[in-house]
């Protein structure tokens, strides 16, 4: 691969410019205070806990942080954070996530959103940890759990403030939320919503087709496993609008994903 593929960036400049994810760990208080200084903002921050043990164990750390008060001095100084907590499996899921979500909620509405994501995991594991992959049952308790947390939330700070990644819907086999419970799609990029989108903007320009058109014309979507089943709902809305056959198929990722 190319060799800025290997690079483990904590570049705020990306941060803001494209969404990039920094954990805040490798940055020194000039660093912070630059970001406060020329108003760097928003800020996308790697959270994954806010138990400072546990954390220094995922990022393989040493450095002694508290991520609250990072997090609090650029508030603080009215710079607009979205995190995210990467979930791993068995190690800061069930009740660390709510220990987790209830800090993080404590910072709203400076902090504005958090995004749950699982975490990747390829085949290329050598000299790495063994660490288990969600399945569909233990990504279903995500859900009802993050869920039941967005119904208390919503309740008490007037937003959902923390949501759930297409991968977790579509490895438990639930359906996508509605359109306006991602209210404003602050992390999309980060794939929350991305699929909810995505089919709404296909039933949008399709539903103004007044009578099916004819263009007698075959083509194919190729795609990856995760969106093979969405594909095929597209490609369903489609064909029924548009007199075109579609064919999908689905691509194994051998080389990055697998």
């Amino acid at each position: 691969m190319r060799k800025t593929l290997y690079l483990k960036d904590d570049d705020t400049r990306l941060s803001f410019l494209y969404g990039n994810f920094i954990t805040l760990t490798n940055l020194t208080d000039d660093e912070i205070d630059r970001i406060i200084k020329y108003k760097i903002s928003p800020i996308k921050v790697s959270v994954h806990t806010t138990d400072s043990e546990l954390r220094k164990y995922m990022m393989g750390n040493d450095k002694d942080i508290d991520i609250l008060e990072y997090l609090k001095k650029l508030i603080d100084a009215k710079i607009t954070v979205d995190c995210q907590i990467v979930l791993v499996r068995a190690v800061n899921d069930r009740a660390q996530i709510t220990k987790t979500i209830n800090d993080l909620s404590s910072l709203h509405p400076g902090l504005r959103s958090v995004a749950v994501v699982p975490v990747g995991l390829t085949k290329h594991r050598e000299k790495l940890i063994e660490l288990k992959p969600f399945d569909k049952e233990s990504a279903s308790a995500v859900v009802s759990q993050v869920t039941d947390l967005q119904k208390q939330l919503l309740k008490n700070i007037r937003t959902r403030f923390i949501f759930i990644a297409d991968e977790f819907y579509i490895q438990s086999e639930n359906d996508f939320p509605a359109y306006e419970d991602y209210e404003d799609f602050d992390q999309l990029e980060n794939g929350i919503g991305m699929c909810r989108l995505f089919k709404n903007q296909v039933e949008d320009k399709v539903k103004n087709i007044k009578y099916k058109e004819v263009l007698n014309d075959e083509i194919t979507f190729v795609t990856g496993l995760a969106a093979y089943e969405l594909m095929i709902e597209i490609s369903k809305i489609i064909m029924n609008k548009i007199n075109v056959k579609i064919n999908v198929v689905k691509i194994k990722n051998n080389y990055v994903g697998d």
